[in-house]
């Protein structure tokens, strides 16, 4: 789409670009590279695997500045605590995590942080949100 819609709107002069999905903002990102936009564009994401895998693989991060990054291992520990509590009795899929259940619906939604990353300080997220971490958290 970006390949498009950039060329089909030269009275733009900057662009903000939001993708929903990681994926599509590094599509965005290779697009904007090939049209030679970079210097007039600023790329996000909802979701930061692609944002994490392209810095890792020798991104910029000038063009993707920037992504919203939830802990695969946070998410994890919360499904895999979910499933045993479900399996061994203690909660059914109607009463698992009756704090986050919405006042219209039958389940519940896991609702986790994001936080904004950058090229600055993804590293320092992907380390305090690992999973050695998150056990490390736990009182003991």
């Amino acid at each position: 789409m970006v390949s498009g819609i950039i060329p089909a709107n030269p009275h733009v002069e900057n662009w903000f670009i939001v993708g929903l999905v990681d994926d599509w903002a590094l599509g965005a990102t290779r697009a904007v590279e090939r049209l030679g936009k970079g210097d007039c564009t600023l790329i996000v994401s909802v979701q930061a695997d692609s944002f994490i895998a392209d810095l890792e693989s020798g991104g910029t991060g000038d063009i993707y500045v920037a992504a919203c990054a939830i802990s695969s291992a946070e998410f994890a520990g919360y499904m895999a605590a979910g499933l045993v509590a479900m399996l061994d009795g203690r909660a059914t899929p109607e009463n698992l995590w009756p704090e986050w259940k919405p006042d219209s619906g039958q389940y519940a939604y896991i609702r986790l942080q994001g936080d904004m990353i950058t090229k600055a300080d993804y590293k320092q997220w992907m380390t305090s949100t690992s999973l050695d971490a998150m056990i490390a958290s736990v009182p003991g």
